[in-house]
């Protein structure tokens, strides 16, 4: 998905890096509100557009399920940070995980009665789970 949002254009990956806001103006009472879509520069629209891009992109890349968590996200970067949380977990439990492939690391051995192809094979499976 990553490569698929570089290669369509840079500003959707930025999108997911910047987090989009929508354009803002002073109201005469001196608050500060959402300008109409009418009165957007082209800059704003141009990054607004690249943000729907980028969450197109994610929304078609998910399955159903993920789908119905990020669903009412606004912003590329927030949809793509409730999927890492969702599909990575938290800071602490990437730790406990690459704790525990550490180990399964350790203790993996070569036998006598295994090959070369199946001690290689175990040790890509672990690698994989990273």
């Amino acid at each position: 998905m990553l490569a698929y949002i570089k290669t369509m254009d840079e500003r959707s990956w930025r999108a997911i890096l910047t987090r989009w806001e929508a354009p803002m103006r002073d109201d005469p009472d001196g608050d500060i509100i959402l300008k109409n879509k009418i009165d957007w520069t082209a800059e704003e629209l141009a990054t607004s557009n690249a943000n729907t891009k980028a969450l197109n992109v994610i929304y078609s890349f998910v399955d159903v399920s993920l789908f119905e968590i990020i669903s009412n996200i606004q912003t590329a970067k927030e949809a793509w940070e409730a999927l890492q949380l969702f599909c990575e977990g938290s800071r602490g439990v990437q730790r406990t995980k690459l704790r525990m492939l550490a180990t399964q690391f350790e203790v993996m051995r070569i036998e006598e009665s295994k090959t070369i192809p199946i001690y290689s094979a175990k040790l890509l499976d672990i690698s994989n789970e990273c």
